[in-house]
């Protein structure tokens, strides 16, 4: 008899758990299917990792950094496959030309030949401020002359006037780069061995040292670059600014298409105005079936506030339609985007928000943080995001500690929008896409203290 009464009595106690539960609403409720951001949209200067997951404007981790994508971001140009031999002397020539279509104004530069350690050749648009490459530039200078420069360690070592700053001028040449690993030199003449122009001296070459090739200013010049040694100086194509042109048969680089063999061998409709990323799903009425209706993004932030400016953003997560992304820096001010973004606050220039923003109008901002005097901004928060496709509506909540922020609605999900992250000039900032079983859930007894709840 007792045992039963006890039977009862747990029966009793489970019933009363579970209507506890649906009233309090603890079971799952959202599905959260995994999507990625595109990594051919992603803009040259920022990073993606971790299974394209994680945006980031710096590298998070070197960890299999062999196998990261070899493709230059900054440097629009390409480098050879092979280092510099360290023992032996060797000689490799480049042919330029260039066809001034613009005033080249003082310091523009329209190509760039040299010599750099292989891990710095990307750091910078150009090689010359680095202690450890040597290079030849081709600059506007004097207001009246295009000039070849020699440069290293920030220097400019020697200047050579080659042409009239004139449009319509064509101007053709060849650099000839000789290294000699016993006087640790490298000499750097002008069409021939005779007619020498700079000498670099103190050549590190027990370092990983790449020929390097760049081509700038497609608007003030059209500039091809030829290896006219094959032998002794082979392009990786891997490595080629997707920016930048080159010949079917690997020698030539250019900034502009001379001919049907001259392709974009990187170009992969990466974003150009835009720093940032598009996910890879559409949020589209018409495909309801299996999209997410919640996810998050956890964005980690350390940056001097000063910064950012009275325009500049810190990050920003929205929603618009593709084509429209790549309009500008932001898209926070436009008609169709749906934005929640990061920075300085207009009421408090001391402190932090989160502003949302349609219609290209500032619709509400929330105080996240206070900068002090220090005006450093170093936090970790999760936003989370509630899409339902039929209302129309996006929901947004930052998780940690909860606090709902607020929701956008009559969003048009019948034509179609798609997931945007940006991250803006500054130090160290990341955002960290959570879906499916990447969102934390905490529950006891069926009941999740955190809500939504992802269905798995």
């Amino acid at each position: 008899m007792c045992s039963l009464w006890s039977g009862l009595t747990f029966a009793v106690l489970l019933g009363l758990l579970y209507l506890l539960n649906k009233r309090m609403k603890g079971t799952a409720n959202v599905v959260c299917p995994s999507f990625f951001m595109n990594s051919t949209t992603l803009h040259p200067e920022l990073h993606l990792s971790e299974m394209d997951t994680v945006l980031s404007n710096y590298k998070i981790s070197e960890i299999n950094s062999e196998n990261e994508e070899k493709q230059f971001k900054r440097f629009k140009g390409v480098v050879s496959k092979n280092p510099l031999n360290r023992h032996k002397n060797s000689i490799f020539e480049v042919g330029f030309t260039f066809d001034v279509i613009a005033d080249v104004g003082n310091n523009q530069v329209l190509f760039q030949v040299g010599v750099a350690k292989r891990d710095l050749v990307d750091l910078d648009a150009t090689l010359g401020i680095h202690e450890q490459a040597w290079s030849i530039a081709a600059v506007g200078c004097e207001n009246q002359y295009i000039c070849l420069i020699a440069q290293s360690d920030g220097k400019d070592i020697e200047k050579l006037p080659i042409s009239e700053n004139k449009i319509n001028s064509t101007v053709s040449k060849k650099i000839i780069f000789q290294c000699i690993p016993s006087k640790k030199i490298l000499m750097v003449s002008i069409n021939t061995p005779e007619h020498k122009f700079v000498q670099f001296e103190d050549i590190a070459l027990n370092k990983d040292l790449r020929s390097a090739l760049a081509i700038y200013n497609p608007t003030l010049a059209r500039t091809t670059l030829t290896v006219l040694q094959t032998s002794s100086l082979e392009l990786d194509i891997t490595t080629l600014h997707r920016l930048i042109f080159m010949s079917e048969d690997n020698n030539t680089i250019s900034n502009f298409k001379v001919n049907e063999k001259f392709t974009r061998r990187n170009n992969r409709g990466n974003l150009i105005k835009y720093k940032g990323v598009i996910g890879d799903v559409q949020f589209n009425r018409k495909f309801y079936t299996g999209l997410p209706e919640y996810f998050e993004v956890i964005a980690a932030v350390d940056v001097i506030a000063y910064d950012t400016g009275t325009q500049g953003y810190i990050f920003e997560i929205g929603f618009t339609r593709q084509h429209l992304v790549d309009r500008g820096n932001t898209i926070r001010y436009l008609a169709t985007g749906w934005v929640i973004c990061a920075k300085r606050c207009k009421q408090d220039r001391n402190a932090i928000c989160l502003q949302t923003w349609h219609d290209g109008q500032m619709k509400e901002e929330f105080s996240i943080y206070n900068l002090g005097r220090s005006k450093r901004y170093k936090d970790e928060i999760v936003l989370g995001f509630v899409l339902d496709s039929n209302r129309g509506t996006i929901k947004f909540s930052k998780r940690s500690p909860k606090k709902h922020i607020g929701s956008f609605n009559n969003v048009p999900f019948s034509k179609g929008i798609y997931p945007v992250f940006g991250i803006d000039y500054h130090q160290k900032v990341s955002l960290r896409l959570q879906t499916a079983e990447s969102i934390s859930r905490f529950s006891l007894f069926g009941y999740h203290f955190k809500t939504p709840v992802c269905l798995l």
